[in-house]
């Protein structure tokens, strides 16, 4: 239920108290348009090679995590505020409610009915991918330590993919927002993740705008962008390994755009 309080889902953690607890609890849908309340922007992750923190340990805000506890710090549905730490409190409740690992569960139900097969949500990546990855590199243009960080924090900042897997999934959802119904997501489902949520430029995940669906991607070293259009086919997902990505996004961007709206 997008709207029952997500600590139902929870039993491992508990979301800590807070004065709206009763009467305005943090849901899915205010979590996934970023009104939650909950706090932490995103994460820095952490050098390859070095001690990995469990979810656990980063909800607390406890070593080795490197980030602040993540808690509900303003009124549910009143504060439009980005929050991968709302995400992580999603990953672990979709976890607890399932049963599955994560990554597991993203591979089962987005991951392989999407065909992306040059994707995985793990971290640190798998064997079965580590010759397709390019190495992260600063804005002066220095190969990250490691050759990319590591993010625990999958449902925010976890998924290994490439420009042609994140178009695959987009696809997915075009299809199922015109009524496929062997899409990943019910034809139902597609028409609500593609709206606002009340409050939010954020509809279930994607930010929304007119006919159009999108969202950046930025980890130490790599900035990605996917958008495509709700109908038609349309878009494009462009990925750079540098933290001056946006700027060659952003050029190839007002070459693309006007092409796909005039097509």
């Amino acid at each position: 239920d997008l709207d029952a309080p997500i600590s139902d889902y929870l039993t491992s953690w508990k979301v800590p108290k807070h004065e709206w607890q009763g009467d305005h609890p943090a849901t899915l849908r205010l979590i996934m348009g970023h009104i939650s309340g909950f706090t932490v922007h995103g994460f820095p992750g952490y050098s390859n090679g070095r001690e990995i923190p469990t979810v656990e340990n980063i909800l607390n805000g406890e070593k080795p995590a490197n980030t602040d506890p993540i808690l509900v710090d303003t009124e549910p549905g009143t504060l439009y505020r980005y929050s991968g730490g709302g995400y992580t409190v999603m990953q672990l409740a979709i976890q607890d409610f399932t049963g599955l690992p994560f990554s597991d569960f993203v591979q089962q139900r987005v991951i392989e009915p999407a065909g992306m097969t040059s994707s995985a949500m793990v971290q640190p990546p798998p064997a079965t991918i580590l010759d397709n990855i390019a190495s992260a590199h600063t804005a002066l243009g220095r190969a990250v330590r490691g050759n990319w960080n590591v993010y625990p924090e999958l449902a925010a900042a976890g998924l290994w993919t490439t420009p042609t897997d994140l178009a695959k999934f987009a696809i997915e959802i075009q299809r199922a927002y015109r009524g496929d119904e062997d899409a990943i997501l019910t034809p139902k489902m597609a028409r609500e993740a593609l709206e606002n949520v009340e409050g939010s430029k954020h509809g279930l995940g994607f930010v929304v705008r007119d006919d159009m669906f999108e969202h950046g991607g930025s980890n130490r070293g790599f900035k990605c962008t996917l958008v495509a259009f709700k109908e038609g086919g349309r878009g494009y997902a462009i990925m750079t390994n540098s933290d001056k990505g946006m700027s060659v996004s952003a050029t190839v961007a007002l070459v693309l755009k006007p092409l796909l709206e005039s097509s």
